[in-house]
């Protein structure tokens, strides 16, 4: 993998540059779909909490090496995901990105889920983040612990007991 290939044409190039794209896309979504399972074991069982651990958040910051704001939205889909399980079945397929399923689980209450679900695949980031941002906020799972400060406030696989077999 690297920036040129010599001996490509300029449409080959971009080709070769766009699987290398996608393969780096996989990997971080590996490492993505791993904290996630990793921080919903450690909700469940109270592993964070340990000596001077404010929040699942710091726990995220302290140890995984990561931002505030990637730590929320971490604990977010992790705090959510039983809430949640046809966007975590299309994030576990990479129907979606681990950025599209942070916008259903801040934003769709669990009744909207698999429909917006749906309409994932079919967007990106800002367009899935304004069909969804004016869902109201009451009714969402509210992420455990205290809140660090932040400066920024096809067809999936999943049938729900509701849906059509």
């Amino acid at each position: 993998m690297g920036a040129t290939r010599p001996g490509l044409s300029q449409v080959d190039a971009a080709c070769a540059a766009r699987y290398d794209l996608e393969h780096a896309a996989g990997v971080l979504t590996a490492a993505y779909r791993h904290r996630v399972e990793v921080t919903r074991l450690a909700l469940r069982e109270q592993h964070w909490a340990g000596s001077g651990i404010r929040s699942p958040q710091h726990w995220l910051t302290c140890f995984a090496g990561i931002s505030r704001g990637a730590a929320t939205d971490i604990v977010q889909v992790a705090s959510r995901a039983d809430e949640l399980p046809c966007a975590l079945a299309a994030f576990e397929t990479t129907a979606i990105t681990f950025h599209q399923l942070v916008i259903i689980a801040r934003h769709v209450p669990a009744p909207y889920e698999e429909a917006v679900t749906r309409l994932a695949p079919h967007t990106d980031v800002g367009q899935l983040q304004r069909a969804v941002s004016k869902f109201p906020r009451s009714g969402l799972h509210q992420l455990p612990g205290p809140r660090l400060r932040s400066s920024s406030t096809s067809d999936i696989a999943c049938r729900s007991s509701s849906s059509h077999s």
